[in-house]
């Protein structure tokens, strides 16, 4: 009791104090963001933070994708706070900051740095908080962790990165739009930024979504078991850990009322990308949502079909990178189509003529057809002589075109789904974001089997064995409008 004084309670407390501030990301925000006004959303960002810079501690390779709408903190809180406070609490740490070109990156970089100068700041990390290096471009702590900002395509040789962080790599609708500039980046991506890594270290994407085949879209698709994905939607489409159905993301800087004004000025496609984070119109592009809820149970098919057709649209190679093989299988029955199957898949050769075969034998369709490119023609050759009705077939039109010919089936509710199947939703998902989508495989397969079912039905309507003296015309006015020609 001897060595007991205020003053040393007083330095323990400022101490423990001290700690608590370092070790906790949502007050370094909070206590360095000016004229801060706080959100749910906002502590549930902070957490998510928190877990993925503690992942990195432990080594554990984390990645994370965060999807935001502008004007929503993502960058004043990801991109230039934890970085930083990464930093301040881990020696020997190294950051790399990659945003849409060098510029936009030095700015990001040039806050973080000036950050130090903040009473906050300098009253927990007494010892660590004067910048070595003062380059915009490059700079460093006293405990030797550092900062390199690169715009995306640029160069970061001799850098590693313990957190790699992407913001924002497409400025503009512009870009979004740009095949060329999205493969740039992905290629960036693949060949600079990812070997860039520590061993351990993480890498966050954050970003509004411009388009489905961005970085972040190629990378959900291509590896969906490694990336962890947060999306906030400016409004809830359903309930969420911090808001329910409805509710707007930040209720005191954009409330419900200035959303919606917001939703009613914007087309559809930028709100659904930038606000909701869906690049793609929810209700769909050219399909419709309301086209693939046409279902059926397997109790309704019926004993026997007039016409089985089973389409496929086939790949160049099995890589992790190239086109998906895509095979619809499709019931014809007077007038209406069954969706029977789907067959969706990277495969080689030999797997997908094997495929093709194990499809064969199942439905036993009275054509299969196969577009003759890629791999097409090969399968052509070496099945022709094992099954009966295939059919290779050279398109005369562009994608959008053949697709636009068969939407008239989806309108007057020709073509139906089957209820609960495995695959329902990816083959939806496609045909939702056609034409934007990064794959087409589907469309592809299901258009040209539509159109090939739909010239069959259109031969037999205009067929001359119909006797149209016998005929008795209907009005428009009865109950059904499509059968007004009956025989008497």
């Amino acid at each position: 009791m001897s060595n007991f004084s205020f003053d040393n309670l007083e330095r323990e407390i400022k101490q423990l104090q001290r700690m608590q501030s370092q070790n906790d990301f949502a007050s370094f925000v909070k206590y360095t963001v000016a004229r801060y006004v706080d959100a749910p959303y906002l502590n549930h960002f902070y957490k998510a933070l928190q877990q993925f810079a503690d992942d990195v501690k432990a080594k554990k390779c984390p990645r994370l994708i965060i999807n935001m709408p502008p004007r929503s903190l993502k960058s004043e809180t990801a991109s230039i706070r934890l970085p930083l406070w990464f930093m301040l609490n881990n020696p020997y740490m190294e950051v790399i900051l990659a945003s849409a070109n060098q510029d936009l990156a030095n700015t990001f970089s040039r806050k973080a740095r000036d950050l130090l100068e903040e009473e906050y700041i300098k009253n927990n990390w007494i010892d660590v908080i004067a910048p070595q290096n003062k380059a915009i471009e490059q700079w460093s702590l006293t405990n030797k962790s550092t900062f390199k900002a690169v715009g995306i395509g640029g160069q970061s040789t001799g850098f590693g990165a313990d957190i790699f962080i992407i913001d924002d790599p497409l400025r503009d609708a512009k870009q979004a739009n740009s095949l060329k500039i999205k493969d740039d980046h992905w290629e960036w991506f693949d060949s600079v930024a990812d070997t860039r890594m520590a061993p351990g270290g993480g890498i966050i994407i954050v970003l509004t979504r411009w388009a489905e085949d961005d970085i972040a879209g190629r990378l959900i698709r291509a590896f969906p078991e490694d990336w962890k994905v947060i999306k906030y939607k400016a409004i809830a489409d359903e309930d969420e850990e911090f808001r329910k159905k409805g509710d707007v993301l930040h209720p005191l800087r954009y409330p419900i009322e200035r959303m919606l004004k917001i939703k009613a000025n914007k087309s559809p496609q930028v709100w659904y990308s930038l606000y909701q984070q869906e690049p793609r119109v929810r209700e769909g592009n050219l399909f419709k949502f309301d086209f693939f809820q046409n279902f059926y149970y397997q109790a309704e098919l019926p004993p026997q079909f007039d016409f089985i057709v089973t389409s496929w649209d086939l790949s160049f190679s099995a890589t992790t990178t190239s086109d998906f093989v895509a095979g619809v299988t499709l019931g014809l029955k007077d007038n209406q189509v069954f969706v029977l199957n789907l067959v969706h898949g990277r495969y080689d050769f030999p797997q997908t003529k094997s495929k093709v075969l194990e499809n064969y034998a199942t439905y036993l369709p009275n054509a299969t057809l196969v577009e003759a490119k890629a791999n097409g023609q090969a399968i052509v050759d070496s099945i022709k002589g094992i099954i009966s009705g295939v059919v290779p077939i050279t398109p005369k039109e562009d994608k959008v075109s053949r697709a636009n010919a068969i939407i008239p089936m989806f309108e007057a509710r020709q073509v139906r789904f089957p209820q609960n199947a495995e695959w329902l939703l990816k083959l939806t998902d496609e045909c939702l974001g056609f034409p934007r989508s990064p794959h087409d495989d589907i469309v592809d397969a299901l258009t040209q089997g539509l159109n090939y079912l739909r010239e069959k039905i259109n031969k037999y309507l205009l067929c001359d064995d119909l006797d149209f003296d016998g005929m008795e015309y209907q009005s428009e006015f009865s109950e059904n409008f499509f059968s007004r020609f009956r025989y008497k």
